[in-house]
């Protein structure tokens, strides 16, 4: 769930999440800043090592990357500093999101459908 408005000329993306628990409702509020940019891959705070072989990992020629963590660790970050690095017009790359954050241009973005019930 995403409702994107504008606050004093920056524009905030409100997301809310809710899912019951045996305690009950367990809730999170996280707000983005769309205003802040993407970052690049060696704005990252990666050692030059970990930066090497990521760089390594992302400019191969097919595979499949899956990346996993709490809330607020930096995937999002991390993965849209990739993509901005992957894109170019001989590639091909495609990412399945939910939610799509941030819209880049050469690369195919899906949202992943929520089963209608």
């Amino acid at each position: 769930m995403g409702d994107a408005r504008p606050h004093r000329q920056r524009e905030i993306d409100l997301r809310v999440s809710t899912v019951p628990t045996s305690y009950g409702e367990r809730a999170v509020l996280r707000l983005l800043d769309k205003s802040s940019g993407l970052f690049q891959l060696n704005e990252l705070g990666l050692c030059a090592s970990d930066l090497k072989r990521l760089d390594s990992l992302i400019t191969r020629s097919h595979g499949v990357i899956f990346v996993t963590g709490p809330t607020g660790s930096g995937k999002s970050t991390t993965l849209y500093a990739c993509l901005n690095r992957m894109n170019s017009v001989e590639k091909n790359v495609m990412t399945i999101e939910d939610p799509i954050e941030y819209q880049l241009a050469g690369i195919s973005q899906m949202q992943v459908a929520t089963k209608k019930a």
